[in-house]
């Protein structure tokens, strides 16, 4: 998996346009380079976009995304997830962050996501916030 990280000024965040295959060792890595991203901007809002990402996950390695991004030190950011609904990654991904807590709160930390199809609605709900 490939990415590259963008600065949009204009609402504090950072842009992660993600390819390539997902191993769970490159997903790893991409997390830990996203949150120093986000730390060098002095933002807490991300739009992580996954429509051009195959998947090599696990539904262990999904069910232990968020608190990998927790172990990091990302309790106070709020992610804009974005992939193709159709996947089998978004259906489990959806089903466990559903799992984990009320309107979307992870823990009742600041740790905030939200699933996207459209990277247009990623953007204007992470503009709400």
């Amino acid at each position: 998996m490939k990415w590259e990280f963008k600065y949009l000024e204009e609402m504090n965040a950072v842009l992660a346009e993600c390819s390539g295959e997902a191993t769970i060792d490159r997903v790893r890595k991409f997390r830990r380079e996203g949150i120093k991203a986000l730390r060098k901007q002095r933002s807490n809002k991300a739009i992580l976009d996954y429509r051009n990402v195959e998947y090599l996950l696990s539904p262990v390695d999904i069910a232990n995304s968020p608190a990998d991004y927790l172990e990091l030190g990302a309790e106070d950011i709020q992610y804009a997830i974005v992939m193709p609904k159709n996947t089998e990654t978004y259906r489990n991904l959806k089903l466990h962050l559903s799992n984990l807590g009320v309107h979307n709160y992870l823990y009742g930390t600041g740790f905030i996501y939200q699933l996207f199809e459209n990277i247009d609605e990623a953007i204007q709900w992470l503009k709400s916030l």
